[in-house]
């Protein structure tokens, strides 16, 4: 794929608890008037998502530019929820994507210690690849950070588990395969990916 050169915008309004507004920001904007409407974009923005291809030899570029984006969005909002997914970690062993991820958030959280430590508990981060069912599970905890309902639909979830006797119930956006809440019995990746394929 090429490189983002402008700002893309797209619309999700699958349902009413996916009604997302995704805009796809190039890591360099090149021009003053695009940087200031990046921080009026932000001040409105509920979450940002910042994408690090893992198999990039530019680690160190890329992680000052996060730790500026981040900073940059906190102080423009400071409700602002900040994801990292770490891309195309089809290419690590599962013991390489913990390792990376574990690094990555100690440099990230090193670095912004010295500036502001307050934004650091807004973080998630997660590893993702278009090959599996990753990339549907971290947006779908995206999702979630945003419904203010979620609680409530938790504890429905619960007393359908339990009244029915289920293991696991999940409430699935069928269109974009983002769950939206599950129940509170321990989750396992696997019963989201066995949910997620019996969608299609």
């Amino acid at each position: 794929l090429a490189a983002t050169e402008s700002v893309h915008k797209h619309e999700v309004g699958n349902s009413a608890f996916v009604q997302l507004q995704i805009l796809d920001i190039p890591g360099k904007l090149g021009s003053v008037e695009a940087e200031e409407n990046l921080d009026s974009v932000m001040k409105g923005c509920s979450a940002l998502i910042f994408v690090i291809d893992v198999t990039s030899e530019n680690t160190d570029e890329a992680l000052s530019r996060l730790k500026d984006t981040i900073l940059r969005a906190y102080n423009a909002n400071t409700n602002i929820f900040i994801e990292v997914f770490i891309h195309k970690a089809d290419a690590l062993t599962e013991e390489q994507r913990r390792y990376c991820q574990s690094e990555l958030q100690e440099r990230v959280d090193d670095e912004l210690r010295e500036s502001n430590d307050k934004v650091i508990n807004r973080i998630s981060y997660r590893t993702t690849s278009i090959f599996d069912h990753s990339v549907f599970e971290a947006f779908s905890l995206v999702v979630q950070r945003l419904v203010s309902e979620l609680g409530a639909l938790e504890s429905m979830l619960d007393l359908l588990v339990n009244r029915c006797i289920m293991e696991k119930a999940f409430l699935f956006d069928e269109v974009s395969k983002l769950y939206i809440a599950t129940d509170s019995t321990p989750y396992h990746p696997q019963d989201f990916e066995l949910c997620s394929d019996l969608i299609e």
